[in-house]
């Protein structure tokens, strides 16, 4: 590695001493397996649509939806959490989101697959 690039030509650091940085990655948030049902639709529509999620995380969700969606889209989505202990109630949860990416699924006939990133979320309880 010379000039600071690897084999592909990427930019790395490189120090004073002409040594290469290791550069830390980004560490993708851990994504959980769930499928619940949830609601969404884009900003300022009336009518909610029906999804299913695939996983979720901490920033997101990937959800397989009634209607296609276009990246960049701000999407509005309502999921019940089920309960997490004995006793306890399952929540409600509000996002504010943004399409990143969609895939259709028209060969096969099956529902476009949504991927969103959350911006904000806030929990309902019944």
């Amino acid at each position: 590695m010379k000039d600071g690039k690897d084999q592909l030509g990427l930019t790395r650091p490189v120090s004073n001493a002409g040594v290469s940085v290791a550069v830390a990655e980004k560490a993708r948030a851990q994504r959980f397996e769930l499928h619940i049902a949830l609601r969404y639709r884009a900003n300022g529509d009336t009518q909610w649509r029906k999804g299913m999620t695939k996983n979720i995380s901490s920033s997101g969700v990937l959800f397989q939806g009634e209607n296609w969606a276009d990246p960049s889209t701000p999407l509005e989505i309502s999921l019940v959490l089920p309960k997490q202990s004995a006793g306890a109630s399952a929540a409600e949860v509000v996002c504010r989101a943004t399409v990143t990416r969609s895939e259709r699924c028209a060969s096969d006939g099956r529902s476009p697959i949504i991927a969103i990133k959350i911006s904000r979320y806030r929990f309902v309880r019944p």
